[in-house]
């Protein structure tokens, strides 16, 4: 008994021992035949946990002391099946390699298989465009589209002719100053918006009055007068940052033959991008595919946005190489470049290998 009685009071003085918050009262006796699990009131000091002991049945000490030794038991048991170190962060992270792995090669399965299997799906999308299921539904729906965009194209065309002055005299206004030139190209991308709106409008509201009740003629038709609109947005806000029809509304640094240069690479992208997309979402959200299908269509839509950017890249490569080896003009300037001769000569020759492996990077 009096071994037990030593034992508790270890244990009791290592509660005590632990810090906690307000004190409870000091219980002096306990219910034996009670089966709920005892209690060490916090907060207790030495002599407390002592007048605690004291006031415990024999039955009460025992089981005071298996509580203590099974919640270390399992304290023990929860660091066993959660260890820590650089060994085990290593074993985790080749576990989650593995995991990953797996999961690559189911995609590239499910890939192959939906490669096989895209042309048929193409086929049956196309094939509801018609009400024999035959494929004359997209000739028609695609005549439509022409004739839509056309329309929209009319009052485009007729908006930027009764604003074409004003347009002139913005764009032959020769003053130097850089408000005046942000000033003018405000005005002329509010006349270019609002053209781009006339379009939208004429183009989908001539869409939703033919193909009211055609669920599916009318996301295929809208597809296409989307691109269209999103190319025009893409042209104005190209126009609005580059100028390059209009040397006095530029605020960008750069040579009249690298504007021209980059807002025809921004309108190519914007038209391969905006109907290989758009298509791409056509086929999904109508036909519903399965994974495989779904995959390859985003990959194969998607490679070839890519492909488009690495060419534009690489015809550019030769252009940006120029600028950015050119030398600083000393006029205005005495310090020294920002970058040195050498590294910016390094830079001018490899700069569109960067490119190319940040789009591969964002790509992946």
């Amino acid at each position: 008994m009096d071994r037990l009685r030593r034992l508790l009071l270890v244990v009791l003085l290592a509660v005590v021992a632990t810090p906690t918050g307000a004190q409870s009262p000091i219980i002096t006796s306990t219910d034996s035949s009670t089966a709920a699990p005892l209690e060490v009131p916090a907060g207790l000091t030495a002599e407390e946990a002592l007048r605690f002991a004291a006031g415990l049945t024999d039955t009460q000490a025992r089981q005071l002391v298996l509580q203590q030794i099974e919640a270390q038991r399992a304290a023990e048991a929860a660091a066993a099946h959660n260890p820590s170190g650089l060994a085990v962060v290593m074993v985790r992270f080749r576990m989650w390699l593995e995991e990953q792995g797996q999961l690559l090669r189911e995609r590239i399965g499910a890939v192959g298989d939906g490669l096989v299997a895209a042309p048929a799906f193409v086929l049956g999308v196309l094939r509801g465009l018609s009400p024999d299921g035959g494929l004359d539904g997209v000739a028609v729906a695609l005549l439509h589209a022409g004739l839509f965009i056309g329309l929209g194209g009319a009052a485009y065309v007729g908006i930027r002719r009764l604003t074409g002055g004003f347009r002139r005299r913005l764009e032959a206004a020769s003053d130097s100053g850089l408000m005046g030139r942000l000033c003018r190209l405000l005005l002329r991308l509010l006349l270019d918006l609002f053209g781009l709106a006339v379009l939208a409008i004429v183009s989908l509201q001539a869409t939703a009055l033919v193909y009211a009740g055609d669920p599916v003629g009318s996301a295929f038709v809208s597809s296409f007068v989307t691109a269209v609109v999103l190319i025009a947005a893409v042209g104005t806000v190209s126009r609005f940052l580059l100028a390059p029809e209009a040397t006095n509304l530029r605020v960008l640094a750069i040579s009249n033959e690298m504007a021209r240069f980059l807002h025809r690479a921004f309108l190519l992208l914007a038209v391969v991008s905006s109907f290989v997309w758009l298509s791409t979402a056509f086929l999904i959200l109508t036909g519903g595919p399965p994974l495989g299908i779904h995959l390859a269509l985003v990959l194969l839509s998607g490679g070839i946005v890519l492909g488009l950017l690495v060419a534009l890249v690489w015809q550019a490569r030769e252009t940006v190489a120029a600028a950015l080896a050119a030398a600083p003009e000393a006029e205005g300037s005495d310090g020294p470049s920002i970058l040195p001769a050498d590294l910016r000569q390094s830079l001018a020759t490899n700069w569109h290998w960067f490119a190319i492996g940040y789009i591969g990077l964002v790509a992946t």
